[in-house]
C-alpha cells in the first residue's frame, strides 16, 4: 500500500496495489495514465474525508481501477468516457454508501502464442 501526498493537507491519497502481479493489458499507457489522473483529481476535489482509497485488481478477463468519487461535474466524466472508450476501456459508475465509485476496466490482453513446430 502507498499513500501519497496531496495538494489538501488534510486528505491522503492510498493506492493500494494487488498482491500477484497483474497481468498484461494491450492499451495507450499515455492515455490510461491520463484518465487515471482525472479520475483521481475529481475525487480528490470532492474528497470529505481524512483518505482516499483507490485500487486495482483483477475480476474475470479484466484489471479494474476503483476511484471512489463524491463530485458532480459531468465534463469530466465525458472526458474519462470518451478517452476510456478509445482506449478499450469501459467506464462505469456505481453508487455505493454516501458517494460513489468509478471503475475503469480494461481486457487482460491476450496469451502470446508460442509454437513447438
Amino acid at each position: 500500500m502507498r499513500s501519497v501526498a496531496t495538494e489538501s493537507p488534510n486528505v491522503h491519497l492510498v493506492a493500494e496495489e494487488p498482491i500477484h502481479p497483474l497481468p498484461l493489458v494491450r492499451t495507450d499507457l499515455e492515455k490510461l495514465a491520463r484518465v487515471l489522473a482525472r479520475l483521481l483529481v475529481r475525487a480528490l476535489r470532492g474528497a470529505t474525508g481524512p483518505e482516499l482509497r483507490a485500487t486495482v485488481g483483477v475480476t474475470g478477463d479484466r484489471v479494474e481501477y476503483r476511484v471512489p468519487d463524491t463530485g458532480s461535474d459531468d465534463a469530466e466524466w465525458r472526458f474519462a468516457t470518451t478517452v476510456g472508450g478509445l482506449l478499450g476501456a469501459t467506464l462505469e459508475v456505481h453508487a455505493e454508501g454516501a458517494g460513489s465509485v468509478a471503475l475503469l476496466s480494461l481486457p487482460v490482453a491476450p496469451a502470446e502464442r508460442t509454437d513447438t513446430n
